[in-house]
């Protein structure tokens, strides 16, 4: 028979694995239950994150109310980034829907060139079937976007819900979630300014680098006779966000229509403009900016933002880079916290002694 105490601490280990499996599944079901909106809650840390400081001063030295200071700071977030960021998609969606494309000219023109293609090299590089889907592919993405702008408007609206709750809960957030992270005072600071770094970082410099790019990019498009040039441009701009390919996944195609409407000296004008000017600009100021702005290793930017569009959609461009950076962080808290400690308690250093081998004999 097991004595009180035993039987005491077999009771707690109990209790205690039984919360931990609680816990699990019913977290588990409530973010598959709410994985459609969780946009809307990383999109409200990222905002809560920028806003942090102007929250401080506003209840810290204007001595402002924690509720009008919430106002203030939601106020501000939607006129310049929740509108503007509406406003753009919903001119994309209207500019693809009153946009005359001549597919059919397109796909005659295409068809004309696979064929002499074909004829010199033997190669049927697109068959005639894949050609003819062109306009149902289109209409489908037409569809896509046209079906997200209800997804759009749901989302910023929780948005700002969850985000005004964080402004008016700031010590009290802050701190539960302070506490809950496994690590000692140290690696919680550093743990909390990696991630402020790397989300300043993102959330400014991959709309800076937007704007850049998609100006640069309609100058071009408008010099060389580019059909609705501002559309394309956009298109430009969101594609900066798209790791190693980047800008060219627009270029590229509209500078091969041009070539296949056998507009040479626009076509030629264009590709010399993009490879010259857009490819150079779109390196220099991903340099300027990772520098300003922050020092994250181009491997992590590449690889983050791939895994964070994949699960988290648009604010992935934001919080891949976060996750993957913080996977390497603990990586590295791990082993200081239980490869590096046997070192300290006696164990072998090999590379002290490695150093020490060097040193000259006296």
């Amino acid at each position: 028979m097991l004595n009180s105490s035993t039987e005491n601490r077999f009771r707690e280990k109990y209790w205690l694995v039984s919360l931990i499996v609680l816990v699990v599944v019913l977290g588990m079901i409530n973010i598959y239950s709410l994985w459609p909106y969780l946009g809307s809650v990383l999109g409200a840390f990222t905002l809560y994150v920028l806003v942090r400081g102007q929250l401080l001063w506003l209840t810290g030295k204007k001595k402002i109310g924690k509720k009008l200071a919430a106002s203030m700071l939601l106020l501000e977030v939607t006129i310049f980034f929740l509108i503007p960021v509406v406003a753009v998609v919903l001119l994309l969606i209207n500019k693809l829907q009153n946009t005359a494309i001549d597919l059919s000219f397109l796909i005659k023109e295409m068809d004309d060139y696979l064929q002499i293609i074909k004829d010199k090299t033997g190669f049927d590089l697109l068959n005639a079937s894949a050609i003819g889907s062109i306009p149902k592919i289109t209409g489908q993405i037409l569809q896509l976007l046209l079906s997200g702008v209800s997804s759009l408007f749901i989302n910023v609206i929780l948005l700002i819900f969850v985000l005004y709750f964080m402004l008016v809960s700031q010590k009290e957030v802050e701190k539960y979630m302070y506490d809950l992270l496994p690590f000692r005072d140290e690696n919680k600071k550093i743990m909390l300014h990696e991630a402020r770094v790397i989300i300043n970082s993102n959330a400014f410099g991959i709309p800076l680098l937007a704007l850049i790019q998609g100006g640069f990019a309609y100058v071009g498009y408008l010099i060389f006779g580019v059909d609705e040039p501002f559309l394309y441009a956009l298109f430009t701009s969101f594609a900066t966000i798209i790791p190693i390919f980047g800008t060219a996944l627009v270029w590229v195609p509209v500078c091969i229509f041009l070539f296949i409407s056998k507009d040479w000296g626009n076509a030629i004008g264009l590709t010399l403009y993009c490879l010259l000017v857009i490819s150079n600009v779109d390196n220099v100021a991903r340099l300027i900016l990772q520098k300003k702005m922050g020092d994250i290793h181009p491997l992590i930017t590449v690889f983050g933002v791939l895994v964070g569009l994949y699960v988290f959609g648009f604010w992935g461009i934001i919080f891949g880079p976060l996750i993957l950076s913080l996977f390497c962080l603990f990586v590295d808290f791990f082993k200081k916290e239980y490869i590096d400690k046997p070192n300290a308690a006696g164990g072998v250093d090999y590379a002290s002694e490695a150093n020490l081998s060097k040193e000259p004999k006296s």
